[in-house]
């Protein structure tokens, strides 16, 4: 049942329905709590939570999200210290996200770039993917002409991924 909601709420983050995966997320919680084993993949959990807050963090701005955030932010800097070649990139997108939604907009573009070059070397492409997606998103608010490599690029890494779906989906986001 764990895995349900942990896929939905994949899906729903992946594909930009954010209310669905925070309440998927909620679901899998509470199905957790009652349960004596907990769903196994920490890190990989950490992560996908922690963009799941960080998009309901710009989508409402309640406060409630950026306690989930530090401490999405906190197992990934610890998981980070243990392996950091296998979490850096983790860790630098998470810092870019913090710096945007803090409004540091300086900081924020040089994380997505420290960012997706860090992913580039590690390679997990759906990870890849998401992070060109947020990192396009992030320039083309600030009218920024790389948000078309960088959506350019994510889409690219959803077709690797074998994400066609949301390869199209993207294709139709693109401002440009």
């Amino acid at each position: 049942m764990l895995a349900f909601f942990f896929y939905r709420f994949l899906v729903a983050y992946i594909f930009g329905n954010y209310d669905v995966a925070a309440c998927m997320l909620e679901q899998k919680r509470k199905t957790e709590e009652r349960l004596v084993r907990k769903f196994a993949a920490f890190s990989t959990i950490d992560f996908w939570e922690g963009l799941v807050f960080f998009a309901m963090a710009r989508k409402t701005k309640e406060q409630k999200w950026i306690h989930h955030i530090q401490v999405s932010l906190s197992n990934v800097e610890n998981q980070t210290q243990s392996l950091p070649a296998h979490f850096r990139q983790r860790l630098l997108l998470f810092e870019a996200e913090s710096a945007n939604i803090t409004g540091d907009i300086e900081k924020a573009a040089e994380k997505y770039e420290l960012a997706v070059n860090a992913f580039d070397e590690y390679g997990y492409t759906n990870e890849q993917a998401i992070a060109y997606e947020r990192a396009g998103d992030f320039f083309v608010l600030q009218h920024d002409e790389r948000a078309i490599q960088y959506y350019s690029k994510a889409q690219m890494l959803y077709i690797q991924w074998g994400a066609q779906g949301k390869a199209d989906q993207l294709g139709n986001k693109i401002p440009f």
